[in-house]
């Protein structure tokens, strides 16, 4: 149950280390310093959740925790982000190791043990650790309380308690350490998400460009666009302002044109009655005309008929005056033959002596 919360805890550090690398827009300029500064912050909550007393070390102070982090980023923003709960009201009693331990060449072991038992107390060994790093912790070992008072009272109870504490913190060493390869292996994994990140970060900054570029184009086209329609639109607006004139200029000539064709029908009309008037007139006097007519042909038909009797009996007058010149003429050629005959018998009568021949007949 320890190991689960401590591997939670710092899988939060370390996530919100990255989320505030992110927000600050370090993504795509990570490279190895993020990755060592991931390394020193799982290394130094390693460190946290061990006591480096415990092995004869120096704990790491809060300057140095601090100065591993990146520029800008605060732990106290990390600790108030993540709301890291408070540590417990912790006791601290200092025993003695005994000889056998092995490679622990320190005499004593200072170990922090909760109301909720030795467990309890390694779990709860990251809170004080954000703590630390949030205020600016004072000491990372602190004195003993009641225990240790107890224990000097009570030799035998001390004794055991420090067989008892020896072998909690052997087992308290194996779990680090075991929680050291789990966090290396989480780094060498977080090593790798975060060159997946930064290499996502690159092309996300390369498609942010692109889409920039895109933005840019297609900002120019369309305040081109908005020029050439604000420019349609006012020759438009002038063309209906022309439209407009001309209309009320037609408009004008229609009313005029209106008026004087109102004035040109009554003009009309008047004159279509004028006219029917006139043209009954002319078809009286048509009527009188015809009727002037007819009796003036049958006037002209009826001497006709006089004339063509008059002419044929002027034409039977003249046949029986052509019979009668006939005659005459043809009495008179008679005569005048015989005529003839009788000039040329005398003067034949002449020539002969004085012989009268006989006259003939004229033929």
């Amino acid at each position: 149950m320890s190991k689960g919360k401590k591997g939670r805890t710092s899988d939060r550090y370390i996530e919100a280390l990255i989320s505030e690398l992110k927000q600050q827009g370090e993504g795509d300029v990570l490279g190895a310093d993020v990755s060592e500064s991931v390394i020193d912050v799982s290394q130094k909550d390693i460190a946290k959740d061990i006591n480096f007393e415990d092995v004869g070390g120096e704990a790491p102070s809060d300057e140095s925790t601090t100065a591993a982090l990146p520029d800008g980023l605060d732990m106290k923003d990390v600790n108030a982000k993540h709301k890291v709960r408070p540590l417990q009201e912790e006791q601290s009693v200092t025993v003695p190791l005994p000889k056998d331990t092995g490679n622990h060449s320190n005499p004593s072991v200072t170990h922090s043990q909760s109301t909720g038992g030795v467990g309890a107390g390694f779990s709860d060994r990251t809170q004080p650790m954000a703590k630390g790093l949030a205020s600016n912790r004072e000491s990372s070992i602190k004195v003993a309380v009641g225990v240790g008072r107890s224990a000097g009272r009570n030799p035998a109870s001390a004794a055991g308690q420090q067989s008892e504490v020896a072998l909690q913190q052997a087992a308290t060493l194996d779990l680090a350490q075991a929680r050291i390869n789990e966090l290396t292996t989480e780094k060498e994994r977080l090593e790798e998400e975060i060159r997946l990140l930064v290499s996502a970060g690159a092309i996300a900054k390369r498609q942010e460009d692109e889409m920039q570029a895109k933005l840019f184009e297609a900002e120019r086209v369309r305040n081109d666009v908005l020029q050439t329609a604000e420019l349609e639109v006012k020759i438009l607006k002038e063309s209906l302002m022309d439209k407009d004139r001309e209309y009320n200029k037609l408009k004008k000539k229609l009313d005029e044109m209106d008026g004087r064709m109102h004035t040109d029908l009554k003009k009309v009309r008047v004159r279509e009655r004028e006219l029917e008037n006139r043209l009954e007139l002319a078809r009286l006097e048509k009527s009188a005309l015809v009727r002037t007519k007819d009796e003036t042909i049958l006037d002209l038909k009826r001497k006709l008929d006089e004339y063509s009797s008059n002419l044929e009996l002027e034409k039977h007058k003249a046949a029986d005056l052509q019979k009668r010149i006939d005659a005459q003429q043809e009495q008179l050629g008679r005569t005048v033959r015989a005529l003839r005959m009788a000039l040329t018998n005398l003067e034949s009568s002449d020539t002969t002596g004085g012989q009268i021949l006989p006259i003939k007949k004229a033929e």
